[in-house]
């Protein structure tokens, strides 16, 4: 086991942050949860035995040192948090998709070189990518120009302010691009939209003939990357995480319509695009 380590973690009450929580906890790490609210965090029994501080990230940060607090005496920063808006076509959330996922990981990228903390690992997503039909790596280009853009443009430029910040020299950063996670208690996601679809006995209609794919990674698998990532300060830079393939639409439709006994007659595919 490597030696325990101080952790700071944004997003600890999220899907992901809160497993990410208990499985560095369990390791034997220090976690300091930074939450929005700290009496709604403490009901969590995820969030058990970690230290838990105040802080808002949809709040402008003008000044690093008003972040001194938060990363005092950690060694690595663990950035899960981020907002993803109720309507990923509706342009009126793309000024506050850059303050939360670009401005202020731009704030605590520089208040990690400011107040000493070594070490940032940075949670962007594997949909950054330009459109392609096989597998990328982490080289192949990036352009979110075709969907949920305003979201995935602030996660990009968070990316690349966390990235100069490495670059130049001050500080240890990966980037982990998560590709589309689902898992239980996943609030939303193809995945759980499906499922809940067919639980409540309705039909799955995929548009396109379905024809639409997304890499599906199980989160657990997504928390073992981020604390192996945590745990190895030599691993630098951007790392794709996912399943490796990609699923359709109409794949995994069918396959949660079996899986739930409702069988292939509960979806439904619509006329594909001219």
């Amino acid at each position: 086991m490597s030696a325990a380590l101080r952790v700071a973690l944004t997003g600890a009450t999220g899907f992901i942050g809160q497993r990410i929580a208990a499985a560095l906890t369990a390791r034997g790490h220090g976690v300091r949860a930074l939450v929005r609210d700290r009496g709604k965090a403490a009901s969590s029994a995820a969030l058990a035995g970690c230290e838990l501080v105040e802080l808002d990230l949809e709040s402008p940060v003008e000044d690093s040192a008003a972040l001194g607090p938060a990363l005092a005496g950690v060694d690595v920063l663990c950035h899960c948090a981020a907002l993803i808006p109720a309507d990923l076509r509706d342009p009126r959330f793309a000024a506050k998709c850059l303050q939360v996922n670009a401005l202020s990981t731009l704030a605590l990228a520089e208040a990690c070189a400011a107040h000493k903390t070594p070490r940032m690992l940075h949670f962007s997503s594997g949909n950054v990518y330009t459109p392609a039909a096989a597998p990328v790596a982490e080289d192949a280009p990036t352009y979110p120009a075709s969907r949920a853009t305003y979201y995935l443009a602030s996660k990009l430029c968070g990316e690349l302010y966390v990235d100069h910040a490495r670059r130049r020299g001050a500080l240890s950063a990966t980037g982990l691009r998560v590709s589309s996670v689902y898992g239980p208690g996943r609030k939303g996601g193809v995945v759980a939209l499906f499922a809940d679809r067919l639980a409540r006995g309705e039909r799955v209609r995929v548009s396109d003939g379905g024809r639409y794919q997304t890499d599906l990674v199980y989160v657990d698998d997504v928390v073992s990357a981020a604390v192996a990532a945590i745990a190895r300060p030599a691993v630098s830079g951007v790392i794709n995480v996912g399943a490796g393939s990609a699923t359709t639409l109409l794949t995994l439709a069918r396959a949660l319509a079996t899986l739930t006994g409702r069988g292939a007659g509960a979806v439904g595919g619509e006329p594909p695009a001219p």
